[in-house]
């Protein structure tokens, strides 16, 4: 769920971030729901990599408050496979 809430917030900030989102949907090439690093990659990764309409003196800052909610390794398989494949975003976008 969390990496689909920050591509939203992003749109709703930064117009160029809308419209590339908006090109992936209008072209059929939305990332599946359940592949953490093809969301991560398409919709935030590339679009923030290619930011046009932030000023350079604004400083983008996100808040992160979702682990406790993916359960960390307490869940089965598919829910630990959930948290390791979020942490593994996290840690490339660092």
């Amino acid at each position: 769920m969390f990496w689909h809430v920050v591509p939203f917030g992003l749109a709703c900030l930064y117009s160029s971030v809308c419209q590339q989102i908006l090109d992936l949907v209008q072209n059929d090439k939305v990332p599946d729901p359940f592949d953490l690093n093809s969301r991560f990659k398409f919709l935030i990764e590339k679009p923030l990599s290619i930011l046009n309409d932030m000023l350079s003196e604004e400083l983008l800052v996100i808040v992160i408050n979702v682990l406790d909610e993916y359960g960390g390794l307490r869940h089965n398989s598919s829910g630990r496979d959930n948290y390791k494949g979020l942490l593994y975003t996290l840690k490339c976008w660092v």
